[in-house]
């Protein structure tokens, strides 16, 4: 889907998987929602390109109070509404009884 000189501008691109679920669940861990997906052989390549978004980072550009909807950010982005925002801690880790770590 897409090249690297001509990337996929459409959105809403949806991969389906169909057919019949496995009967095991050989591939993942036993507790995994996974039933089905893309795999890549060793020295396969997955080459897919859709629009590009710059830049794909930033830095807060100042702090973000708890329960708030909106944040600063250093640099300028062309993100769009509706698009998936990860909020990472600064901590050294993510701790399991106490995660930063967030997506909106």
């Amino acid at each position: 889907p897409g090249t690297e000189s001509c990337p996929l501008q459409a959105s809403g691109v949806t991969i389906t998987f169909t057919g019949a679920k496995p009967p095991e669940r050989t591939q993942f861990p036993p507790d995994s929602d996974f039933l089905k997906g893309i795999k890549v052989n060793e020295d396969g390549v997955l080459d897919m390109h859709g629009k590009p978004y710059t830049p794909t980072w930033s830095r807060l550009a100042a702090t973000v109070e708890e329960g708030s909807s909106i944040v600063t950010l250093q640099d300028d982005v062309d993100w769009e509404a509706g698009q998936d925002v990860v909020v990472v801690t600064t901590r050294h880790g993510d701790m399991d009884d106490d995660h930063q770590n967030e997506v909106r």
